[in-house]
């Protein structure tokens, strides 16, 4: 009597696990598809942030190109003007 009732509950446990697992297996399926779907797939935001990527590098360039001569001569001006001056501590 006790081994019939154990295991008809163990074989209800196993029959809820396959049903709880199958419909996991499905729900993460309709999921995918969602995601798919609505948010497209990793490849596609890795294209587009490497395009965005690039786009900013050639952006960036394009400024070094531009200032990059201006820049060099402010710095060294700023190097080669040499003004002597005392310290302020040693001034009073």
């Amino acid at each position: 009597m006790r081994q019939g009732k154990t295991q008809k509950l163990k074989r209800a446990k196993e029959e809820a696990q396959a049903e709880i697992k199958t419909y996991r297996e499905e729900r993460e399926k309709q999921f995918l598809n969602y995601q798919q779907e609505h948010m497209g797939s990793k490849d596609d935001f890795q294209a587009k942030i490497e395009e965005q990527t690039n786009v900013r590098l050639d952006q960036i360039s394009e400024s070094v190109k531009k200032n990059k001569e201006e820049v060099i001569q402010r710095l060294l001006a700023l190097v080669y003007d040499i003004k002597p001056e005392l310290h302020q501590n040693l001034r009073t």
